[in-house]
């Protein structure tokens, strides 16, 4: 793929539980390496998370997955004001 989009991926099985998904299909890691494995040379991938918990371990994630993050910034909405803040991260696959 050119470009992969995940909004507010579940990193916490806590979460993932609450809204109703079977705990045996909780593995973010995989869902993680299998989006990244998927993007072409070249493309982008664009995660949305919120709280500063999950941006924090999903910054951790992608390290780990050797991604190299090229932007990240926290996004506050002109709109609506969130419980949590929205952080936006989106790294390039270079290899």
């Amino acid at each position: 793929f050119d470009m992969i989009t995940h909004f507010f991926p579940f990193i916490y099985i806590k979460d993932h539980l609450e809204w109703g998904l079977p705990g045996e299909l909780f593995s973010p890691e995989k869902l993680l390496l299998d989006a990244w494995r998927n993007l072409k040379i070249g493309g982008l991938y664009l995660i949305v998370n919120q709280g500063d918990q999950e941006y924090q371990k999903q910054k951790e994630m992608l390290t780990n997955i050797g991604a190299q993050i090229k932007v990240s910034f926290c996004m506050q909405s002109p709109l609506y004001r969130y419980d949590n803040e929205h952080y936006i991260m989106a790294a390039v696959k270079n290899e």
